[in-house]
């Protein structure tokens, strides 16, 4: 039999996960993809039962994976490959397509033909690749042939003609409205040919739900004065619970919720918490949480459009009862952070193992250490350091609450060397180690999800590209619009940079010395320009630290 070597993608990646207006749109985005990875993986298993089919990369599947992998397998009839990989490729596309049973019967009771309408929307969104290739007596050759065929294939995609007309989902923003929820005491009007005002679209084709109507779509899932697509809610049905990942909010708040729930158990604040979020059968303060109504000075305006301003005052006093005498702040910022390892390319071809004709055994191995980190790193980074969105590998994304930001920096790079360096010596030339690029983007969590997560991958091709690799770029997007952006190398100093900014932080928690310093020393660099010799940079930190102690 002869052997063949199969490299299966599935996408878009970026476009899929970053189309979020939430954070639950983000982490089912990333987990429906692994999930889509893992049934095409199954898949294959099952086709080519029987024909030696050994999967290459990934090696782990049992946490989040990557969006492709490379596997082998062996066959006489080369003519029945195409029918094979194609059921793979059914079998991704439908699992993709199944809304829940229970609300597709639901969706035919109130629209008999929107079921199908939107898995249309469904069919056309998965972006499927993959390249079957004959095996040579040349792995690393083959390997590299094989990822330059699919490149070339996803190159040559044709453009896809757009058909919608109408309103455009609030979250994507390119395809069109299928599920609206109404604004309290909104009436949509219909036009004379029979099409929504303000959905542009036939009520035949789109659900429209009143604002307090949770039959079909809780509120959680579409909120009122919210229109979306197909594609959107199917990423929100898939993690088909509230709270399943935290609010930015919830994010900024980790360190209180911690400190107020475990440390102290303030009966008060978790009355308070059950009254937003209607957890433990609690009535809630409205019909759906939000966690804005942490902060005080939210409860007003929120109460207000709802239409309960009468209200408000029953909860600001709730909230006073636990927050008036809190000695920790109530923060607003939270810190994205994402990153992925420096020249993976090099290491998965083969440049940087001392024994380059075991590249098919040496790519198992640190498929598998990867696997390795990413479950022991989601297992760390949990409330109240944070929240890991997608940890596929050397793939890395979290939300980090910032009281917790240099430990849970130092916990991942701990962790990977632990996993990832340390184990791969034994095979690794000169004793190369893999290292990381980190973006950092600290935002307010009023803003626009879509722009923190762009902040934070534009600050991880600093580290790379500006920075020079092995560093980490951070981003502060404060609230009022403006933006402070710095980077720095991991190891450029005899001291850790992440220890040394640990170490700074304590000092100023402690008021050994006036925060004035930091802007001091910023400005004069702005006075300077940012890349004065180190000496330079030594007297000025100098200075400003021995007058502000």
């Amino acid at each position: 039999m002869k052997k063949y070597y199969l490299l299966f993608t599935i996408g878009p990646v970026k476009s899929f996960i970053n189309e979020s207006r939430k954070t639950q749109d983000l982490f089912a985005g990333s987990s429906l993809l692994s999930a889509l990875s893992k049934t095409a993986i199954k898949k294959a298993e099952e086709v080519f039962q029987g024909n030696n089919f050994e999967l290459i990369t990934p090696q782990l599947v049992s946490g989040a994976i990557p969006n492709r992998f490379l596997a082998s397998f062996k066959m006489n009839d080369k003519d029945q490959i195409k029918s094979k990989v194609k059921k793979i490729e059914d079998a991704a596309q439908n699992m993709f397509n199944e809304f829940p049973d229970e609300f597709i019967k639901e969706l035919h009771k109130a629209r008999k033909n929107l079921p199908n309408v939107a898995i249309e929307q469904l069919q056309d969104t998965l972006e499927i690749h993959w390249i079957v290739m004959p095996a040579s007596d040349d792995y690393k050759n083959d390997f590299i042939r094989i990822n330059a065929e699919l490149a070339a294939v996803k190159n040559r995609k044709k453009a896809k003609l757009i058909k919608e007309t109408g309103r455009k989902c609030i979250v994507d923003g390119h395809r069109n409205v299928k599920f609206y929820r109404k604004n309290l005491n909104e009436n949509l009007g219909i036009n004379p040919n029979g099409y929504y005002y303000k959905l542009f679209q036939k009520p035949s084709v789109v659900l429209v739900v009143d604002y307090d109507d949770e039959s079909i779509l809780p509120i959680w899932q579409l909120q009122e004065g919210e229109g979306i697509s197909a594609v959107t809610l199917r990423k929100r049905l898939y993690k088909n619970e509230p709270h399943a990942f935290p609010s930015t909010v919830a994010v900024a708040l980790m360190h209180v919720f911690d400190y107020l729930e475990n440390e102290i158990k303030d009966k008060d604040f978790i009355k308070f918490k059950n009254k937003v979020r209607g957890e433990n059968k609690t009535k809630k303060y409205l019909t759906h949480s939000d966690d804005q109504l942490f902060y005080k000075e939210n409860i007003l305006d929120i109460f207000t459009k709802h239409g309960k301003n009468n209200e408000a005052a029953a909860c600001i006093i709730d909230h006073e009862k636990w927050s008036k005498d809190l000695d920790i702040p109530l923060t607003k910022y939270y810190a994205l952070i994402r990153f992925d390892g420096d020249t993976m390319g090099d290491w998965f071809s083969g440049k940087n193992f001392n024994e380059p004709n075991k590249l098919l055994d040496n790519q198992k191995t640190l498929s598998s250490l990867l696997g390795t980190f990413a479950q022991e790193i989601t297992s760390k980074i949990t409330a109240p350091l944070g929240k890991v969105i997608y940890a596929g590998g050397e793939d890395f994304m979290a939300f980090i609450n910032i009281h917790h930001l240099t430990e849970a920096i130092e916990i991942i790079r701990k962790t990977f060397d632990a996993e990832v360096n340390q184990k791969i010596r034994g095979i690794a030339r000169d004793n190369k180690q893999i290292t990381l690029s980190m973006g950092i983007a600290i935002a307010h969590y009023k803003q626009p999800l879509s722009m923190v997560l762009q902040k934070a991958k534009d600050m991880e091709s600093t580290a790379k590209n500006t920075a020079g690799r092995n560093a980490f770029a951070l981003a502060v997007m404060k609230h009022s619009g403006s933006h402070i952006d710095c980077y720095y190398k991991w190891d450029k100093c005899t001291i850790d940079s992440i220890l040394q900014i640990e170490g700074i932080i304590a000092l100023l928690n402690a008021k050994t010395f006036s925060p004035a310093f930091l802007l001091n020393i910023y400005h004069s660099f702005e006075e300077y320009g940012f890349d004065m010799e180190d000496f330079l940079v030594e007297t000025k930190i100098d200075l400003y630290v021995e007058r502000a102690y």
